[in-house]
């Protein structure tokens, strides 16, 4: 086990760290780190050749919507992020809730909003 996987955290403030130290620079105690544990790696890397990736390989989610589906490669790539992003008023949120309501009837759909409410998120979506 690294140094580096190890954390630590100061009794006294909750400050957390990856280097044991004998004062926090949060609070200012001394002798105040116990170790909390071993981080858990999320991923490790995978060594392929791009040529054995088959395009079968990738699953596709339709929209819903045929063109757009082919403007996505088949739709929307499972675990893939896709950015829509365009001027105010051009239909993005409500082209988003269709596809998200196209999607819902096989599947769960997670909407996230960076400047929506949740009543402005109700009250468009009640409008389909």
């Amino acid at each position: 086990m690294s140094r580096k996987d190890i954390k630590y955290r100061c009794k006294e403030c909750g400050y957390e760290t990856f280097i044991k130290m004998g004062k926090c620079p949060n609070c200012g105690s001394w002798n105040s780190f116990e170790e909390i544990g071993q981080i858990k790696k999320t991923f490790e890397n995978v060594d392929f050749k791009l040529k054995e990736i088959k395009s079968e390989d990738f699953v596709r989610i339709s929209t819903g919507f045929t063109e757009l589906d082919e403007i996505l490669g088949g739709g929307l790539m499972k675990g893939s992020l896709t950015l829509i992003s365009g001027e105010p008023g051009i239909g993005k949120t409500t082209l988003l809730f269709q596809i998200a309501l196209n999607i819902a009837k096989e599947k769960k759909v997670l909407y996230v909003s960076g400047e929506e409410s949740v009543l402005q998120i109700s009250s468009r979506i009640k409008r389909l």
